[in-house]
């Protein structure tokens, strides 16, 4: 599944982009990870993503669409 990031703490700042899209990868617990802009694979935190299609809807919205 792709996610796109939609916001950033003070641990993630430099390791993530708002509005880049990430891949995420299943891990066997459950739990999914990402390849973050430094090669790191980060747990996946729903809160700082949204899916594509939550992410063109929001897009649209914010130009009337």
């Amino acid at each position: 599944m792709k996610v796109v990031c939609v916001h950033k703490n003070r641990f993630s700042e430099k390791e993530i982009t708002i509005g880049k899209t990430y891949e995420l990868f299943p891990l066997e617990d459950g739990d999914y990870y990402f390849i973050d802009d430094f090669g790191d694979k980060p747990i996946y935190f729903e809160k700082y993503f949204v899916t594509q299609e939550q992410w063109r809807e929001q897009q649209l919205n914010k130009i009337g669409i």
